[in-house]
């Protein structure tokens, strides 16, 4: 996206490629990312937690990350940008591949659907070949994380849009079956963070377009991860 303003609008209501539901428990990743944070030494501009994404962490001037920041007490390098396809999350993990990041949050996938309106609404085959195309994105982006060296990606997963085609409900649910299993053949570990029934049974969480989390949505976005995400370990990003 990022192609048209009003696409930027709705930069990402799907993250349907919510990656996740990956292997190893919580418990496990607190214990070995503290092995990471009590044997590794950064450089400068390396290292550390970084956000790659859309809107949905761009969003109020990057309110979520603000708000990791303030309950970790660590930096986090927030890289996300609104309007941004899975294409382009890759290529921003690319431009920044160089800092060598430990542990990644992020999302994607959301505007490819939203840029192919016509077609996801319907759910057709093409928005089926749309949302296939943006996995195979991730996965080349969770292929070169591994290459990386990165120890954990966090994906959060994209909520049910609000005023919309029920079509674009069917969309998100099907980017969850294929973003599941590419989680749990990478050979990164990974954790799906799901905010479906969240956001969906929470009143006043959006914002006027029915995409865009506002103060209370971030708010509960930011706890989940902070919940799935031992971020009490989470390095300083310098």
């Amino acid at each position: 996206m990022g192609k048209s303003i009003n696409i930027i609008l709705f930069c990402s209501v799907f993250i349907f490629f919510i990656l996740f539901g990956c292997g190893a428990s919580t418990n496990d990743l607190a214990q070995e990312i503290s092995v990471i944070q009590q044997t590794t030494t950064y450089s400068r501009a390396t290292g550390g937690t970084h956000i790659f994404g859309d809107s949905i962490f761009a969003t109020l001037n990057h309110r979520i990350k603000n708000l990791l920041e303030n309950k970790t007490g660590k930096q986090i390098a927030d890289h996300s940008e609104s309007g941004k396809w899975a294409s382009e999350i890759k290529n921003q993990y690319i431009h920044f591949r160089s800092q060598k990041p430990e542990i990644v949050i992020m999302d994607g996938g959301g505007n490819d659907a939203l840029g192919n309106g016509s077609n996801c609404k319907s759910f057709n085959e093409k928005c089926k070949a749309v949302v296939k195309n943006a996995a195979q994105m991730l996965k080349d982006t969770f292929d070169m994380m591994a290459q990386d060296g990165v120890k954990y990606i966090f994906f959060l997963g994209t909520h049910y849009p609000r005023g919309w085609n029920n079509g674009y409900d069917v969309a998100v649910d099907y980017g969850y079956t294929l973003i599941e299993p590419l989680c749990r053949d990478s050979a990164v570990p990974c954790k799906l963070i799901d905010p479906r029934e969240k956001l969906n049974t929470t009143a006043n969480v959006l914002e006027w377009d029915g995409v865009h989390p506002n103060n209370l949505g971030t708010e509960i976005l930011a706890d989940m991860i902070y919940e799935d995400l031992p971020l009490f370990t989470i390095q300083t990003a310098r």
